[in-house]
């Protein structure tokens, strides 16, 4: 029987310690050095597990999105009235939950970061279309009482 593989471990941990660098510093003082030593790990670990710091940004936006979203969810899902978990989700949505001080500074800074860089572009957007299906979502879910078509509601989700 092989010995069984750390590599999922490993990279959450890598990820954790980028994280705190970035909470610390900002994502231009989080260096793969700092980040290697905020880890335990030697650098050339955390080249064998990722390989640039762009593969790290892109993982922790993808880990950040999901905490999210799981959070979103919890908090909708404990209302049944589609008028309330409307108020609720975009209280959500648009409040401290989304935009306090944890995620706040890396979805900043990395937002400057995706001007030079395509892959961590393309990330955003997957994070930001993410985020527009859940409003859709909640969108067609209350039109019920709106009166407007499905059609209507995803327009009015893409202004």
């Amino acid at each position: 029987m092989g010995r069984k593989s750390l590599a999922k471990e490993r990279r959450a941990q890598i990820i954790e310690a980028f994280h705190r660098c970035l909470t610390r510093g900002g994502l231009q003082n989080a260096s793969t050095r700092e980040i290697a030593r905020e880890a335990g790990v030697p650098l050339s670990i955390l080249y064998h597990y990722f390989k640039d710091r762009d593969e790290m940004i892109e993982e922790l936006a993808k880990n950040i999105a999901d905490k999210i979203a799981d959070r979103y969810l919890t908090e909708i899902s404990r209302y049944k009235n589609p008028q309330t978990r409307f108020n609720r989700a975009i209280d959500f949505l648009f409040g401290p939950a989304m935009m306090g001080d944890e995620y706040a500074a890396f979805f900043y800074d990395c937002g400057a970061e995706a001007r030079r860089n395509e892959r961590i572009l393309e990330s955003f957007r997957m994070l930001f279309f993410r985020f527009r299906e859940a409003i859709i979502e909640l969108l067609i879910e209350t039109n019920k009482s709106s009166g407007l078509s499905p059609a209507q509601m995803k327009e009015l989700a893409s202004m």
